[in-house]
């Protein structure tokens, strides 16, 4: 295979190249100060592609960031997603505008659909299209989208209605456990770039109250007393998921790396867009520091084998809110 780095790039079917590897600001939801500061240390690392959403509030400190950092935007790929809110309030040209006033931007590299809320699905995904042939976002895709969503789109221009672009991007749930095979092939068929998304946050309690607590400028957690600059105090530090998985532990030690590095770059040699997602700024190094090692066809095969389809999170097909 072409041998992976920092620049890799996944091209849509458009001609856009997208980045394979970058961060998401999902986990950056504390105040504008501090989610700029955190953005701000994954720009110094060297992350350039930015997933950010209107639902996770954090358009904002990653506008301020990009300017704050004095790299060109033209070198950044910025992402971002209609909320389900605007989606069912047929709301998706205002949601369009009201992201790049937040982000302080002329335009977006890729905006997408959040979810895949059926009874507005295509009304919100006609005014993508509108904003995609204004030339006003360089793509647009879609995320949790399953393989019956994304026929709707397909059979709907097969039949000339009303309908022209198949998504650019679907980002949808993806892990060791929960491999999407089938939905993967699908959007390879179709010319869909696959990105993974996996909802950690979902499987986790704190480990230690959140109230009698100081905080560090990368909205660390540590209770009174204790010192801020020891990280291993820090119990976000501690928790990956796949930390404790015995295959991925061995395979880790062999090349001298992390489980979460396992996990990044085995989903990176799928071919499938990776956006990790943490505030601290070790994580951050951690997790873009993948490239000077590759896994074995056999390594591959062994962690796919941990698939038991265990989705974490909302179902598409059954959402609350």
């Amino acid at each position: 295979m072409e041998k992976l780095s920092l620049n890799s790039t996944v091209t849509l079917w458009n001609g856009v190249e997208m980045p394979l590897l970058g961060y998401s600001t999902e986990e950056t939801a504390y105040d504008l100060k501090t989610q700029t500061e955190i953005i701000l240390d994954a720009i110094e690392v060297g992350f350039r592609y930015f997933d950010t959403a209107e639902s996770w509030h954090t358009q904002r400190a990653l506008g301020r960031a990009v300017k704050m950092s004095g790299i060109p935007r033209e070198e950044f790929f910025i992402a971002s997603k209609i909320s389900i809110d605007d989606i069912r309030d047929r709301k998706a040209y205002w949601a369009y505008e009201e992201s790049l006033k937040q982000l302080d931007m002329d335009y977006l590299d890729l905006y997408s659909q959040h979810w895949a809320f059926t009874e507005r699905q295509m009304s919100s995904w006609w005014k993508l299209e509108k904003l995609y042939d204004e030339g006003r976002v360089r793509a647009i895709g879609v995320c949790n989208h399953e393989i019956h969503h994304l026929e709707r789109i397909r059979v709907m221009i097969e039949n000339g209605e009303y309908t022209k672009y198949m998504p650019m991007v679907n980002q949808s749930h993806f892990h060791p456990q929960y491999t999407c095979a089938a939905l993967r092939e699908y959007c390879a068929a179709n010319k869909i770039a696959f990105g993974g998304l996996f909802e950690k946050s979902e499987l986790y309690k704190e480990t230690k109250p959140r109230y009698n607590v100081e905080t560090t400028r990368g909205g660390e957690w540590f209770e009174e007393g204790e010192n801020p600059n020891i990280m291993e105090n820090n119990p976000r530090l501690k928790r990956d998921y796949y930390d404790k998985f015995d295959l991925i532990s061995e395979i880790a030690q062999k090349y001298g790396k992390t489980n979460s590095q396992i996990c990044i770059r085995w989903s990176l040699q799928h071919g499938v867009i990776t956006t990790p997602k943490t505030t601290s700024l070790q994580k951050m190094k951690e997790y873009i520091d993948v490239f000077d090692f590759e896994l074995t066809g056999e390594e591959m095969e062994k962690i796919d084998r941990l698939n038991i389809n265990n989705r974490i999170g909302y179902d598409p097909d059954y959402i609350d809110f």
